[in-house]
C-alpha cells in the first residue's frame, strides 16, 4: 500500500500561500525600494501605468484587480506629487485618461534600477523555469477574479 501521507494528505490552502506571497514580495520590494520615493504598492500602480498609457482608471483597476475606490484615492495622492497627469478622455467626456508625468517616469526609472536585482536575485532561486511560474501566477489570478463576487 501507499504512503498514507500521500493518499489522505490534505489539500495545500492556495489562498493563505498568495496571502503569504503577497507580504513576502511587498517587504522585499519595500526594503529594495527604500531611498526611491516608492514604495512597492505605488511601484505596482505606477508600472501598471507606464505599460498602459494613457489609461482609464477603470482600466487601471481591471488590469491589476484595484477596486475604483482604491485607484482614486491612488490617483488623488500621485496627482498631488506631481507624478501622474489627468486629462479629457475624447472618447468618453465623463472619464479621463491618466500618464505618468516627467517626475513621475523619472521617480519609476529609479525605483526599476533598484527592482531589477531583486527580480534577478528571485528568478535565480526559482527551481522551475520562469515561464512557467508566470503562466501558473496568471492562471492563478485569473481563477481568483473569477471566484470574486461582483460586489467586491
Amino acid at each position: 500500500m501507499g504512503d498514507k501521507a500521500e493518499t489522505h494528505a490534505e489539500p495545500r490552502d492556495v489562498l493563505f500561500e498568495v496571502w503569504s506571497l503577497m507580504y513576502s514580495v511587498g517587504g522585499l520590494l519595500d526594503a529594495v525600494l527604500a531611498g526611491s520615493g516608492l514604495n512597492a504598492d505605488e511601484f505596482g500602480f505606477y508600472s501598471a501605468v507606464i505599460g498602459n498609457q494613457p489609461v482609464t482608471p477603470k482600466r487601471i483597476s481591471e488590469l491589476v484587480g484595484m477596486p475604483p475606490t482604491t485607484v482614486s484615492s491612488f490617483l488623488t495622492r500621485l496627482v498631488a506629487r506631481g507624478h501622474i497627469s489627468k486629462t479629457t478622455n475624447p472618447a468618453d467626456g465623463r472619464s479621463f485618461l491618466i500618464e505618468l508625468t516627467p517626475t513621475g517616469l523619472k521617480c519609476h526609472n529609479e525605483a526599476w534600477i533598484r527592482f531589477v536585482p531583486a527580480q534577478d536575485a528571485v528568478i535565480d532561486r526559482l527551481e522551475l523555469p520562469v515561464g512557467q511560474v508566470t503562466d501558473t501566477l496568471q492562471r492563478l489570478n485569473e481563477a481568483v477574479r473569477a471566484a470574486t463576487p461582483a460586489s467586491a
